[in-house]
C-alpha cells in the first residue's frame, strides 16, 4: 500500500506546478456566515466548512483519480491469448497455446528435444492438439526413444507453467501426464512448477524477457529446431563451428558412440584379423622368393600374374593370404581388393592400438569423437555397416541451406536408431499403477528426498 502511494506522491509532484509563494502565503478565509447546523437527536453539531478549502479538495481529487486511471491502477486485468508451458525430460520442450489450451506451437529447447521433434508425425499430432493430448505425445516419444529410462524405478518430469497461466489448464495438463505414466507402469513423477513469466524464460535460455506476453512472442520466433538457431547471418567458418557443435558433436556422435557399443566383439575381431592380414601381407611382399623381388610386390599384383612360379614356401604364404581373405569377406561383408583397401582399413585403427575398445567407446568424449570421428566411421565400415550417410555428414556445410539438409539428415537417423535399439524396453509388458501405489510412490521420493524438487535436482 505504501509502495503505490508513495509513487502517486512522487508523480503528483513532478507533474503538478509548484505554487508561488503569495498563494502560499494568503491568508484562509473563514467567514463566520459560512457556517450552518446539523441536528442529530438532541445534539447540535456545528461544523464549519470554507468554501474555498471544498473546492480545493474537489480539484485535488479530480487529479488523483485521473493520474490513477492514466497509470492503470483502475485498468482491469489484460487478457491474454496465449500461454507458454516447458517439459523437461530431459529433452527439453516448449509449448505454446490459446486460452483454450491448444497448442499452436511447439519448440525445441535443447538438441535431444530436436530428435523427437524432427519426426513429422509426432510434430502433427501436437500441433492443434490440447495441451493435455499433446504432452502424453511428445513424452511418449521420448519414451520410445529412450530419454525416459524405463528400467529405473524412480524416474521424473518437470511441467512449468508461468503465474499468469490458467490455473485449471496446468492441473489438467498435470493429471494427464500422471495418468499416462500410470495406465503404462511408469513410475515417473510429474513435477508442477508455477513460476514467474521472468523466472520462466530464463529456464527455457530465453534472455531479456519480463511479462508473459514477451516471452510468448520471443518463442514464437524461434526456429522449430534448437539447433537451427543462429546460422541465418553465421558466415562459412560460424557454420562449421555450430555444425561440429550441434550436428556432428551432438547427434552424430551419439549415434556412432550406440553403434561402436553394440558391436564391441565384431571391432575386436575386425581388428585382429587386419592386423593378421596385414602381417601376412609384409611377409609376401618382403620374401625372398616374391617373383619380382627386390621390389617389395604385393598380393594382388602377383594375383594378376596367374603364370607365376612360387616356391613351396612362397605358395603357403600365398595360400595363407587368400583364407584370410576369404573369411575376412565371409564374416563382414566387405572385401578387401588391394593394398589400398588394406591400408585404408587398417588405418582406422590409427592411434588405437592396444586400447580396450568397450571402455574406449564408454568413455568417449565429444571432444575426442571430434578429432577422430572419421576414424570410428571407418571402423564401423570395416564390420559391414552402411556408413553412407555419416560418410557424407563429416563433410562440413559451406551454406546454411547445407546445413539444415544434413542437420535433418543426422535428426533422423538418431531417431531410427534409438527407436530400434529400445523397442524391446519400450514395448515391454508392464503393469498398470493404481492411484494408491502411485501415491506410495510420490510419497517415498518425498520422504527419501525431502521435496520433489529436491528430486530433480539431484537426478
Amino acid at each position: 500500500m505504501k509502495s503505490w502511494k508513495k509513487k502517486l506522491k512522487d508523480e503528483l509532484n513532478a507533474t503538478v506546478p509548484a505554487l508561488k509563494e503569495e498563494v502560499k502565503n494568503a491568508p484562509i478565509i473563514t467567514a463566520q456566515n459560512d457556517a450552518f447546523c446539523i441536528r442529530s437527536g438532541d445534539v447540535l453539531v456545528k461544523r464549519k466548512i470554507g468554501i474555498l478549502a471544498s473546492c480545493a479538495v474537489v480539484a485535488i481529487l479530480v487529479i488523483v483519480i485521473t493520474l490513477m486511471a492514466i497509470f492503470g491502477v483502475f485498468a482491469p486485468e489484460p487478457i491474454l491469448e496465449r500461454y507458454v508451458f516447458s517439459l523437461e525430460i530431459n529433452p527439453a520442450v516448449s509449448f505454446v497455446t490459446d486460452k483454450e489450451g491448444n497448442v499452436k506451437s511447439v519448440k525445441a529447447l535443447n538438441e535431444d528435444a530436436d530428435v523427437i521433434l524432427c519426426n513429422e508425425s509426432a510434430l502433427n499430432k501436437i500441433i492443434g492438439a490440447p495441451l493435455t493430448e499433446a504432452v502424453v505425445i511428445y513424452t511418449d516419444c521420448a519414451t520410445r526413444l529412450g530419454y525416459l529410462d524405463l528400467t529405473l524405478t524412480q524416474n521424473a518430469v518437470r511441467l512449468s507453467s508461468s503465474s499468469d497461466t490458467d490455473k485449471n489448464l496446468i492441473a489438467n495438463t498435470s493429471e494427464s501426464l500422471r495418468n499416462y505414466f500410470m495406465t503404462n507402469g511408469i513410475f515417473a513423477a510429474v513435477i508442477e512448477d508455477v513460476i514467474s513469466a521472468q523466472d520462466l524464460s530464463k529456464r527455457m535460455g530465453i534472455s531479456g524477457v519480463k511479462t508473459l506476453s514477451e516471452l510468448t512472442k520471443k518463442v514464437q520466433s524461434l526456429s522449430v529446431n534448437y539447433s537451427e538457431r543462429n546460422i541465418g547471418t553465421a558466415n562459412e567458418e560460424q557454420l562449421k563451428s555450430l555444425y561440429e557443435t550441434y550436428v556432428v558433436g551432438r547427434q552424430l556422435f551419439d549415434f556412432v558412440r550406440g553403434e561402436l557399443l553394440d558391436n564391441v566383439n565384431s571391432i575386436l575381431h575386425n581388428a585382429q584379423m587386419l592386423s593378421q592380414i596385414g602381417i601376412c601381407s609384409c611377409k609376401i611382399m618382403m620374401h625372398k622368393d616374391n617373383p619380382f623381388n627386390p621390389i617389395p610386390v604385393d598380393y594382388w599384383i602377383i594375383k594378376k600374374y596367374s603364370n607365376a612360379q612360387y616356391s613351396a614356401e612362397f605358395s603357403a604364404l600365398m595360400n595363407e593370404m587368400e583364407s584370410l581373405l576369404a573369411e575376412y569377406e565371409k564374416t563382414f561383408g566387405t572385401s578387401i581388393g588391394s593394398l589400398a583397401d588394406l591400408t585404408s582399413a587398417t588405418n582406422a585403427y590409427a592411434s588405437l592400438s592396444s586400447v580396450d575398445f568397450e571402455d574406449l567407446f564408454k568413455t568417449l568424449t565429444v571432444s575426442d569423437f571430434l578429432s577422430l570421428a572419421d576414424n570410428f566411421v571407418g571402423i564401423l565400415k570395416n564390420i559391414g555397416s552402411n556408413v553412407a550417410t555419416f560418410e557424407t555428414l563429416l563433410k562440413t556445410p559451406k551454406t546454411s541451406e547445407e546445413y539444415v539438409a544434413q542437420m535433418k539428415t543426422a535428426l533422423g537417423k538418431i531417431f531410427d536408431y534409438r527407436a530400434e535399439r529400445y523397442l524391446d524396453i519400450y514395448e515391454a509388458k508392464r503393469e498398470q499403477i493404481t492411484s494408491t501405489d502411485y501415491d506410495t510412490f510420490i510419497n517415498g521420493i518425498v520422504e527419501e528426498y525431502g521435496s520433489l524438487d529436491n528430486f530433480w535436482n539431484k537426478k
